[in-house]
């Protein structure tokens, strides 16, 4: 089964910045048996997708945990379930809670209905033509998810193509904001936007479970360091 963890941190008082996902995902690296976190570390892309947010109603850090292998899955489950305290060098977070959703299908994911309202949790910034491309076109959306989609889905490889000429934008409210990794700030957006699908049919299926899947992937680059982190859901269509 591929698996999302959320782990419900308590960093007693100290701010937790959201490039401390990545140092979260090398202290995972290190529970890890050896010739896996190497194997891990040394990929381009991964079959982790992990981010960090802060829940402003509960003031705790809540750090999502995307493992899109099942066997991978149950190697972090059992690190996760023996773990109270993660040593971060300079701070230690406590372990609150941990819990998991699952799926084993494509066909699980999908997310019914034709108005999408997408929540960037972390900086997302996509590559276009060897730049950075900041606003989440729909089709920088469907050729990211769909890239991240058919290389975990092997034997379910889809074709993607024409699906965003049926996504419109309807509502955005976008800021830019910087991820700081090793000594760079990579530029990426966070906040809202809602899009609109007017497909039919098998284009739509497609998209809805396309759309349930970047809860997972997450979307752009980075997403195994903390980049990228998306909530995706279905709206009604009088919200805005």
């Amino acid at each position: 089964m591929y698996k999302q963890f959320k782990i419900i941190l308590n960093s007693r008082g100290a701010k937790l910045p959201p490039n401390c996902s990545y140092r979260l995902y090398a202290w995972l690296l290190k529970q890890l048996p050896q010739s896996i976190g190497s194997g891990l570390h040394k990929q381009g892309e991964t079959n982790i997708a992990q981010y960090l947010y802060r829940d402003k109603d509960q003031e705790d850090y809540i750090w999502v945990l995307n493992v899109l292998d099942p066997q991978l899955s149950n190697l972090v489950f059992s690190v996760l379930d023996r773990a109270q305290i993660i040593d971060l060098h300079d701070r230690t977070v406590l372990i609150r809670s941990v819990t998991a959703e699952q799926f084993g299908s494509p066909e699980e994911l999908a997310i019914s209905g034709e108005f999408f309202r997408f929540t960037f949790r972390s900086a997302t910034s996509f590559k276009q033509r060897g730049h950075a491309s900041l606003f989440p076109m729909p089709e920088l959306i469907v050729k990211s998810a769909g890239a991240k989609w058919n290389s975990v889905f092997q034997k379910e490889v889809q074709d993607f193509t024409g699906i965003a000429e049926g996504l419109f934008v309807e509502d955005y409210r976008l800021f830019t904001t910087r991820f700081q990794m090793k000594g760079n700030y990579i530029p990426g957006c966070l906040g809202t936007m809602n899009l609109r699908a007017r497909l039919a049919g098998e284009e739509l299926f497609l998209w809805q479970q396309l759309a349930g899947y970047i809860n997972y992937c997450g979307l752009g680059v980075k997403t195994g360091l903390g980049m990228g982190g998306v909530q995706v859901e279905c709206i009604d269509s009088k919200i805005r």
